[in-house]
């Protein structure tokens, strides 16, 4: 069983960048936070119980998955060694 997710310093960064992003266009950091939590939230109740609910990538490296909320895509990969999943990066497409 996994006990819980880890961000990567890029994908932390990241995080940080689409709060940034939201505040910027909405004015409000209530809005930008709560976009973050939402993100983290489902992270959390899609990847601890099915961990492979993403598919499986090529060309980012060996157990590399990704899967997608609202217009997020968030790669990941499976640390059993530490029980945890580990988050490598979270982007969109239409966002610097």
């Amino acid at each position: 069983m996994l006990n819980g997710l880890f961000f990567t310093q890029r994908a932390a960064k990241r995080l940080r960048a689409i709060a940034d992003y939201l505040l910027s266009k909405t004015g409000s950091q209530q809005t930008a936070e709560q976009q973050v939590l939402e993100i983290q939230r489902y992270l959390l109740d899609i990847l601890l119980p099915y961990p492979e609910a993403g598919v499986q990538i090529d060309g980012y490296g060996k157990g590399v998955r990704k899967i997608s909320y609202k217009s997020y895509t968030i790669l990941y990969k499976i640390n059993l060694a530490k029980s945890r999943i580990d988050i490598l990066n979270i982007y969109r497409y239409n966002q610097p």
